[in-house]
């Protein structure tokens, strides 16, 4: 991954990606999350080029490519959404396995192609939109 400084056209950072097919990104301040094509989920560290610091674990990702990524708050929650039509939640402190995983959010053999997420009403809003054609909205308890 490269990162521009819109400004000047100059690339200030560039980031190891891992080496995988990049499928979806979302960035906070000093960090990255990144899908790809094998099903993993990537933490990338901006600061100084220093790349991938954490992947999720073999087997704990998507069955398959993941198509969106979006982070729930701040830098401590995020979002995965897969070809396999799961959507899963990572908490980015202890990341590797996910914290909640919803099986078939759009129906049997359908896939969760986009994520969005956002506040309303002070709870936590997270929609996947799919193949189907429609909108889910998924609700999970933080523990």
């Amino acid at each position: 991954l490269r990162f521009w400084d819109i400004d000047s056209s100059v690339v200030k950072v560039s980031v190891p990606g891992g080496g995988k097919a990049l499928t979806a990104m979302c960035i906070s301040d000093a960090s990255c999350v990144v899908g790809c094509a094998d099903g993993a989920v990537r933490l990338l560290d901006g600061r100084d080029g220093k790349g991938v610091v954490a992947v999720s674990v073999k087997g704990k990702g998507h069955a398959g490519i993941v198509s969106d990524v979006t982070w729930l708050d701040t830098d401590a929650t995020m979002a995965s959404g897969g070809l396999d039509g799961a959507v899963r939640v990572w908490d980015m402190r202890a990341f590797g396995t996910p914290v909640h995983t919803v099986n078939q959010v759009h129906g049997k053999n359908a896939r969760s192609l986009a994520l969005c997420s956002g506040m309303v009403d002070k709870k936590q809003l997270l929609l996947s939109a799919g193949e189907d054609g429609h909108v889910q909205r998924i609700e999970f308890v933080k523990g």
